[in-house]
């Protein structure tokens, strides 16, 4: 953790309105009105104790050093363990010297839906979640396996044998995520992760990713705000809810098509530029040619998904052909369960569970049409360069950085 530059007398005293704000907040998502009196929340310069629920005074007290090395999730985590502490005393009736962070203050978590690194007494002292890596093991599932053997088989010379092999690696990695459904029944755990989008609005291609994102990468992504110590606002952040694995795959996938499209951006504001004979407004420019490549990309994937179901039953036939090759029966043999299809269920069932609980009021809001000004041109050749763009790379490299994805054999 570092030190927060930001953290200056006004920000603190914008932070504790800030605070009592999300406090109100949650009260309300969760109902507890009927259960607890709001309490007062306050700011400390405590060293030692991250956070306090004060029974005597009823006021709540997060330290300045919690809001000076964490994350904003992390401090509302830490918010909602101090109220559990307040249902615990004022609703269900804890009583002094009783087991501190026992049974009744748990049933008071579930209440406020406090997450599960955050419900021990090591919160006061060091709040801090743990990393999609850190929850992900190290352990290679079955079809972590798969989806590296048939990325390693679509680099096939025999271009039959490879478009079969990316399409099927496509098919597990994209459409049922099944890398992470073998531990459904082991763990059920389905976790959070926060995207900041560095702006106070979401834009075209944010609402584009997070429908990309949810449809073909196994997560559900929920837009929300969240507290800027450096700008002193709250800014929108993409929450996107699954399994660790899949959130994973989607923070890379999200970075990826980001930097492609801002790289595709550049090469072709540099031939705009060089195009006397044709100015253009820059910033049109750039905005229709990013709807370009969103339609073109989403082009290419819903092209994608539609050829899955004959290249499964292209599959089942090649592994049923006597004569087919070694490879040919090895991609045949991949094809899905009815058990399979029945887990994947299961892990939306899951993820919709979680988002009931953790999001209870969540509505839905239609985006706003955009009245921006637009260049057919730019759109037709967005749209050309979109539908080149492969998720291929993706699911196979990993560029200096980024979260690792698959496992490699070596490790």
């Amino acid at each position: 953790m570092t030190a927060n530059p930001y953290l200056t007398d006004q920000a603190i005293k914008r932070l504790s309105h800030r605070l009592a704000q999300e406090y109100g907040i949650l009260l309300s998502r969760y109902g507890l009105g009927e259960y607890i009196e709001p309490a007062t929340i306050a700011l400390s310069k405590s060293q030692l104790a991250m956070g306090e629920w004060h029974t005597s005074t009823r006021i709540i007290s997060l330290s300045t050093k919690l809001c000076d090395g964490y994350s904003w999730p992390e401090i509302v985590e830490v918010l909602k363990h101090e109220i559990a502490h307040q249902i615990e005393w004022e609703y269900l009736g804890q009583k002094p010297g009783s087991r501190p962070h026992g049974k009744l203050f748990q049933q008071a978590c579930d209440m406020v839906f406090v997450a599960p690194w955050a419900r021990g007494a090591r919160v006061h002292k060091s709040p801090k979640a743990p990393s999609l890596e850190e929850i992900c093991s190290e352990e290679q599932s079955p079809w972590e396996l798969k989806i590296k053997k048939l990325l390693s088989l679509s680099q096939s010379s025999n271009e039959h044998e490879a478009h079969l092999a990316f399409e099927k690696a496509r098919e597990l990695s994209e459409k049922h995520q099944l890398w992470c459904l073998v531990h459904l029944e082991e763990t059920q755990e389905i976790h959070t992760l926060s995207l900041s989008l560095l702006t106070k609005r979401r834009s075209e291609l944010h609402g584009f990713l997070s429908m990309i994102l949810g449809k073909y990468f196994g997560v559900k992504p929920i837009f929300n705000y969240e507290w800027s110590m450096e700008r002193q606002c709250d800014l929108m952040v993409l929450d996107l809810v699954g399994h660790a694995k899949n959130l994973l795959m989607a923070e890379y996938i999200y970075h990826y098509l980001i930097g492609t499209f801002d790289r595709l951006w550049k090469a072709r504001k540099k031939v705009l530029i060089q195009d006397s004979k044709n100015p253009r407004h820059m910033r049109v420019a750039k905005n229709s040619y990013y709807r370009g490549l969103m339609l073109g990309f989403l082009k290419k994937m819903e092209q994608s998904q539609q050829k899955t179901s004959a290249t499964e039953q292209k599959l089942k036939e090649l592994s049923e052909n006597k004569g087919a090759s070694a490879t040919e029966k090895t991609l045949g043999g991949l094809a899905l369960t009815a058990k399979e299809s029945s887990l994947s269920q299961k892990y939306n069932d899951l993820v919709d569970q979680y988002c009931k609980k953790k999001y209870p009021q969540l509505t839905r809001t239609k985006p706003s049409r955009s009245r921006r000004l637009i260049d057919p041109g730019e759109i037709k050749a967005g749209e050309k360069e979109g539908v080149k763009i492969t998720v291929s790379k993706a699911l196979g490299g990993k560029p200096t950085g980024s979260p690792r994805l698959l496992a490699s054999s070596n490790d």
